[in-house]
């Protein structure tokens, strides 16, 4: 059955459930990688939602940013010639209502947001993919790959303790894409408080969040361990 995204629509713009319906929207409309014309058709919607809810939040400018970025990676249909002045005329106003909203929000997250649909409605493509796909502790982490110990004076931080987000989004991805799994990448700090319980309770949860009984998906549970484990080793 195709996906129906109104009733998430209309949750969203009443502001009920609003977590659940971003998690749902995540999956539906960019699912491994994967658009289509729902994902397009869903940009203009979730531009004109976003601006009447008068809530910045970050979701709508990440989730716009990536269906974008997908469009062209090969495998993704084009933007239907129906609706393409209405898909791009979305993504332009995005970018406005991000120059003003930038003015006024503090947190990482939704100024690396609203940065790559700047880049992006600009035609600056590899630089909204950056913006769009890393967060800060990765772009970090790639700069001490390229330039070693002088990344800590050329971008004034240190290295020595990188974020547990960045393996969990890792995990997550994984997860994903080895093993079918849909949860939302964009939140690896829900399964922050397993990581002191070791590598087990980790695995079970990420399980349960899945939708998964461990008891009952044993040859599974093995496979998620092995990835849990190849990430957080010192964790028991």
């Amino acid at each position: 059955m195709p996906f129906d995204p109104r009733p998430l629509f209309a949750k969203l713009q009443a502001n009920h459930d609003v977590k659940a319906v971003w998690d749902e929207l995540w999956n539906e409309l960019h699912h491994q990688g994967d658009v289509g014309e729902a994902s397009y058709a869903a940009v203009p919607h979730l531009v004109r939602i976003h601006r009447e809810r008068g809530v910045t939040d970050w979701n709508t400018y990440a989730i716009v940013a990536t269906i974008e970025l997908a469009r062209d990676s090969g495998k993704n249909p084009p933007v239907p010639d129906w609706l393409e002045p209405a898909y791009d005329n979305a993504i332009q106003e995005l970018a406005d209502v991000g120059r003003a909203e930038l003015g006024v929000v503090s947190d990482e997250e939704t100024i690396r947001c609203i940065l790559a649909i700047l880049a992006i409605a600009k035609g600056a493509r590899v630089y909204g993919r950056l913006l769009a796909d890393f967060s800060e502790e990765e772009v970090l982490e790639l700069g001490r790959e390229v330039w070693g110990t002088e990344a800590d004076s050329r971008f004034g931080a240190r290295y020595d303790n990188l974020s547990e987000n960045i393996k969990l989004t890792r995990l997550l991805t994984e997860l994903c894409t080895d093993l079918g799994f849909s949860l939302p990448l964009r939140d690896p700090g829900r399964f922050q408080a397993l990581l002191p319980l070791g590598i087990d309770a980790l695995t079970d949860g990420v399980l349960v969040a899945e939708g998964l009984d461990p008891q009952m998906e044993k040859d599974l549970r093995r496979q998620v361990r092995e990835r849990v484990a190849k990430q957080f080793k010192p964790l028991d």
